[in-house]
């Protein structure tokens, strides 16, 4: 089954402070290699969550880099061509889609390109938003593949 990884499940995989680390390193681990995905923006996203979270034991940028090394061993990176920007920032624009969540909807734009059967995310109020076709696939880590 193929699954896509939104940077809500992939920062606490990598906290182990974080109130939703093991479901989400559970799903990261649990993946089978082949059958995950993320977006190419979710890279820098994750650099720059992880380099701004608020903790005393901040990670450095180098521990930060071999954690997305690990993300790009695990998981195919999905990018958007130029295109399929302008064709996903149309739709958005057609169905009312405002401000920051254009950002999630290119997340959802990616997971589709991959074929994922689930999104899994900690933000599905973000996602759901996105109409049906991006609903229906939404997971929390913890939910075992069950729909929310």
């Amino acid at each position: 089954m193929k699954v896509f990884f939104d940077t809500s499940v992939l920062f606490p995989a990598f906290n182990a402070d974080h109130v939703h680390h093991e479901p989400s390193i559970n799903a990261f681990l649990g993946i089978e290699k082949g059958q995950g995905y993320c977006a190419g923006h979710t890279l820098a996203e994750f650099y720059a969550v992880t380099t701004r979270y608020p903790s005393k034991d901040r990670v450095g940028s180098g521990q930060i880099m071999l954690f997305l090394e690990t993300i790009r061993e695990r998981l195919t990176i999905i990018t958007l061509t130029a295109d399929e920007y302008y064709d996903a920032v149309n739709e958005a624009a057609a169905i009312g889609i405002v401000g920051g969540l254009i950002y999630d909807m290119l997340l959802a734009r990616c997971a589709l390109k991959a074929g994922a059967e689930i999104i899994y995310t900690w933000n599905t109020k973000h996602f759901e938003q996105l109409g049906p076709d991006i609903s229906r696939r939404l997971r929390h880590p913890s939910g075992a593949g069950d729909p929310l």
